[in-house]
């Protein structure tokens, strides 16, 4: 999603989360927040680790509202 929103392809998952997080449309802290989703799963914080999923979720939508990107 955050690859389209800036006009980008992907040709390799490999690498993804820290290329998604040098785009310029993006969420903030994405790489940190995803490392604390895996260690809060291996924790056993599975809800703790689903309200992180929900806010990215609430991120994304308002990006692809109208006006929720940068031209």
């Amino acid at each position: 999603m955050l690859f389209a929103l800036n006009r980008r392809y992907l040709i390799n998952e490999k690498g993804v989360l820290p290329e998604t997080a040098r785009l310029p449309v993006t969420i903030p802290h994405l790489v940190e927040q995803s490392d604390e989703i895996w260690r809060l799963i291996g924790d056993g914080g599975f809800a703790q680790a689903c309200a992180i999923l929900r806010q990215f979720d609430q991120r994304l939508k308002t990006l692809t509202q109208p006006g929720g990107t940068p031209p």
